[in-house]
């Protein structure tokens, strides 16, 4: 047997024969960049920035590969082609302010765009609604009743799209010929969310930071709902909603009341119970645990599998 450094005097040899070889094999292909990862660009003050928040994002309500995100800086994008490519819809630039906070598609005539100006999740208000009736090149403040209020989602009826209701930082406000007027029909209250019931054409769900709102009706009229949720004012500032068509029965609140509270209803919203929670997990924190702290109020989400009631996405800082 050779000694060890006679081996590993013949190993080196052979690699740099091979390693000459394969370089000598290989041809100038061009020169090389560096695609990532690449650090987020930080400011002054060690925060990320450079990056633009979207508020919201809408399917097209029968073209499976056209959807709608609004941002909170700059304005509504539309993509045609499953979210390959995005245009953006250039007549935002003539608003008031690009900072958008919710859109709703009038799904008889998709060029009829209803739009919210402000940042609900952050910086504040807007300037109210608007409208477009030509995809978005030209808009119209559609503000009468309404004022400046700032819509965090905007829902229209399945039976009539002249009839739209807005949940706003001020209020619940309706209009039955298009947003030319509106009615407040929730008096008070920063809301933030609102959704439809699934399968029916006049059950809404919504929620303010510290409680929870069913109407019947289309939004006509509101019923607090306590049940199951006395307890929820106490350190909560943000709530959102999930349902799901797997059944309609299912209704799930997720707050930022301790380290993340997630509340079930099987009744339709009429009374809930504790789904979810955890002294030493954090779903809403900057991390899993739980004194790590939460900018909950505003960055959280939920969503339901459609197929499974039982499946859950929370959305935070982190993802669940």
């Amino acid at each position: 047997m050779k000694p060890f450094s006679t081996f590993k005097s013949w190993a080196i040899l052979c690699c740099g024969i091979l390693l000459s070889q394969s370089s000598m094999a290989q041809p100038a292909i061009g020169k090389w960049i560096n695609t990532g990862p690449v650090a987020f660009p930080m400011n002054a003050s060690g925060q990320v920035n450079g990056l633009g928040r979207v508020s919201q994002m809408k399917f097209h309500p029968s073209n499976k590969d056209k959807m709608y995100a609004v941002s909170a800086s700059g304005g509504l994008y539309i993509t045609n082609d499953n979210g390959v490519t995005w245009t953006y819809t250039s007549g935002t630039e003539t608003l008031p302010q690009t900072s958008c906070s919710a859109v709703c598609i009038d799904y008889k005539n998709d060029s009829t765009i209803y739009l919210s100006t402000g940042d609900a999740d952050y910086y504040g208000g807007g300037y109210g609604i608007y409208k477009t009736t030509n995809a978005g090149i030209t808009w119209s403040a559609i503000t009468t009743g309404i004022g400046t209020k700032m819509a965090v989602e905007i829902l229209m009826d399945s039976t009539d799209n002249k009839v739209l209701v807005a949940a706003t930082n001020s209020g619940i406000w309706k209009t039955t010929d298009a947003g030319a007027t509106w009615t407040q029909t929730r008096v008070g209250g920063t809301f933030r969310d609102m959704h439809a019931r699934p399968l029916s054409k006049k059950v809404l769900y919504a929620a303010t930071e510290t409680a929870f709102f069913v109407s019947n009706d289309f939004g006509s009229t509101w019923t607090q709902i306590t049940s199951g949720l006395t307890a929820l004012p106490s350190g909560n500032t943000g709530m959102r909603i999930g349902v799901t068509k797997a059944d309609s029965n299912y209704v799930y609140l997720l707050t930022t009341k301790g380290n993340g509270v997630v509340y079930k209803s099987t009744d339709g919203g009429l009374n809930f119970s504790t789904a979810y929670s955890s002294s030493s997990q954090c779903l809403v924190c900057y991390n899993s645990g739980p004194t790590s702290g939460s900018q909950g109020n505003y960055n959280i989400d939920i969503n339901v599998n459609p197929l499974d009631k039982n499946e859950l996405l929370v959305i935070a800082h982190n993802v669940w």
